[in-house]
């Protein structure tokens, strides 16, 4: 388990995971530039800037894991059809 310090937004939060340093580096990082994106004057407050990137990678990873399933069903139904087809036969 590792144990570190991070800072985002001026506040400084410990945690304790098994991902690396480098890998919360790396999400927090993706936060900043996420909130950045939403509002490049920074003339929203900080915390709806906050929620808005929170609602944004929330619908990046829901788009994902949708693409994920689809990617499966379509998988699903190309072993089906696979399957359907009789061993030796013979295209013309």
């Amino acid at each position: 388990m590792n144990s570190f310090t991070i800072e985002l937004l001026g506040h400084k939060l410990s945690i304790k995971t098994e991902e690396s340093e480098d890998h919360i580096g790396k999400l927090i990082e993706c936060i900043r530039t996420k909130m950045e994106q939403l509002n490049p004057g920074k003339t929203l407050p900080e915390t709806t800037r906050l929620l808005l990137c929170l609602l944004n990678l929330a619908d990046d990873l829901f788009k994902e894991k949708q693409r994920k399933i689809q990617i499966g069903d379509k998988e699903k139904e190309a072993a089906e059809a696979t399957d359907t087809i009789p061993p030796n036969s013979t295209i013309h």
